[in-house]
C-alpha cells in the first residue's frame, strides 16, 4: 500500500478554485475522501477518540463527587437538596 500523500501535496494537486463552475469534480472528491480515510487509519483516530472519551468520563466522576459534597454542606442549598431527594 503506498504511503499517504501529504496534505500539501493534495492541495498542490488541486487548484485553488475546485472547478471553473465553483464545484468540486468527482475525482477531487474521491482523492480527498481517500486521503481522509488513509489519515484516519494512520492516526488511529477511533482508538484515540475512544480513549479520550473514557478518560474524560473518569475525570468527571471525582469532580461531580466534590461538587455534590460541597453542595450538601451549605445550609443555603437545603431546600434544593430536599427537593432533589424527593
Amino acid at each position: 500500500m503506498p504511503l499517504a500523500p501529504s496534505l500539501s501535496a493534495i492541495l498542490n494537486m488541486t487548484p485553488r478554485s475546485p472547478h471553473p463552475s465553483g464545484r468540486w469534480t468527482g475525482s477531487q472528491v474521491r482523492d480527498l475522501a481517500r486521503f481522509v480515510g488513509i489519515r484516519l487509519r494512520e492516526e488511529h483516530l477511533f482508538e484515540v477518540a475512544g480513549s479520550l472519551t473514557y478518560t474524560t468520563v473518569l475525570a468527571l466522576v471525582p469532580v461531580l463527587t466534590i461538587a455534590f459534597a460541597i453542595f450538601t454542606t451549605f445550609p443555603l442549598f437545603t431546600t434544593f437538596r430536599d427537593s432533589y431527594s424527593r
